[in-house]
């Protein structure tokens, strides 16, 4: 009896005891992966940094300034170009220096100054490759030269009615080791005047660029009812008349 009795003891001693190891297994799991409120580890991270400059040596300052990554064209996707995808944004100080903090390890440095009226052509470094034993990268410097302004303008026809909604994007078509990848430069909602609808997005440089629009219902489940687009060159220091047909 006293044998069965010190059997039982010691079993249990051992379930417990394993109940609370597998228990702060879970605990260590949980807190790694952030579900027990705390806040993960954040992976290190890796910096880079330089100055903007025009050809004159004069500083940019506030140019965007953005960690970007290629994804590669889909064949399926129309038009068959891939995405320069940004992760991290900063803005150039007033002696042009800026510093990018990212946590991937390849990345490139994209911009694409406008400082007041001057319009200056994009830049995208060569692919930056970090690791633990080189996580910050300096002295990576952009020259910017300065280009006559263009403008993108142009009409959607059919207007949108009164239940309907227009959300217009424009990028840029950059070519990398010779495939074609858009950055997006901005959105906007079309001003509708009558009936005539009109967008116009001032200061850019000439290349090539892609318009999207997408049209979507305002009542109901928003269902998108429609989309143009429009890929095509901009010469330098002209203005663009583009008609997006909504189908």
């Amino acid at each position: 009896m006293t044998w069965y009795f010190f059997y039982m003891r010691s079993f249990k001693m051992k379930s417990l005891m394993n109940l609370a190891f597998f228990g702060s297994g879970l605990l260590f799991l949980s807190c790694y992966h952030g579900e027990c409120g705390c806040t993960p580890t954040p992976p290190p991270p890796y910096s880079i940094s330089g100055r903007l400059t025009n050809s004159q040596g004069a500083p940019l300052t506030g140019v965007e300034v953005s960690a970007v990554s290629l994804i590669k064209p889909d064949a399926l996707r129309q038009p068959p170009v891939g995405v320069l995808s940004s992760h991290t944004k900063t803005l150039s100080d007033q002696d042009g220096r800026y510093t990018l903090h990212v946590s991937l390890g390849a990345i490139r440095v994209f911009s694409r100054p406008v400082v007041g009226s001057v319009v200056y052509s994009a830049r995208v470094s060569p692919e930056l490759k970090f690791d633990d034993s080189r996580p910050l990268i300096s002295g990576l410097d952009f020259v910017f030269t300065s280009t006559p302004a263009s403008a993108i303008g142009g009409t959607i026809s059919p207007i949108r009615n009164s239940n309907q909604d227009d959300d217009l994007s424009l990028s840029q078509i950059h070519t990398i080791d010779g495939i074609d990848y858009e950055y997006l430069l901005s959105n906007q909602k079309p001003s509708l005047s009558g009936s005539t609808e009109r967008f116009l997005f001032p200061l850019q440089s000439g290349g090539s660029y892609y318009l999207f629009l997408s049209r979507s219902e305002t009542t109901g489940t928003h269902a998108q009812s429609g989309t143009a687009r429009s890929l095509f060159t901009l010469p330098e220091g002209n203005t663009s008349d583009v008609t997006l047909a909504v189908k």
